[in-house]
């Protein structure tokens, strides 16, 4: 049998029942304290031979943080793209800076980003006040022009 290092636990891996028992409570514990039960099923779904156990459980903190990264990417790329839909409302004669800071601190400048559900939220309220406002100027000028085509 061929060991393999195993970086959870720190120390040559080659197999052993205490190692693989030792990397599942390892594995719940980040799980648990990262507040994601979806990987949990993992840690009773594995069988077979312990090297076979310990190679299904080293990849899932991977394949988590990839998952977590993608997610905070994705949330950032919604928290930017508000902001500049809020930065277009300048043509509107609202202040950005003002706006975007009402919404969260955090957002003006080059600082980190909250990219909290909140303020997600509290952002897509900000974009769509602007759209409402936009959609009532609209109504009102087709109102103007029926009211001409009326009196012409």
């Amino acid at each position: 049998m061929t060991e393999a290092h195993n970086p959870f636990l720190g120390e040559i891996a080659g197999g052993s029942l205490l190692q693989v028992e030792l990397a599942n409570v390892e594995l719940s514990n980040l799980i648990a304290a990262l507040g994601d039960k979806s990987y949990i099923g993992i840690l009773n779904k594995t069988s077979g031979t312990i090297k076979e156990k310990l190679s299904a459980i080293a990849p899932a903190p991977e394949q988590y943080l990839w998952q977590q990264k993608e997610e905070r990417s994705d949330r950032l790329n919604k928290v930017l793209e508000f902001a500049s839909t809020v930065h277009l409302c300048a043509v509107l004669g609202l202040d950005f800076l003002t706006t975007i800071t009402e919404v969260h601190p955090s957002l003006d400048g080059v600082q980190n980003k909250s990219i909290s559900n909140e303020t997600l939220s509290r952002l897509a309220e900000t974009v769509l006040t602007p759209k409402e406002d936009k959609n009532q100027r609209r109504k009102k000028e087709l109102a103007a022009q029926l009211a001409d085509l009326g009196h012409s």
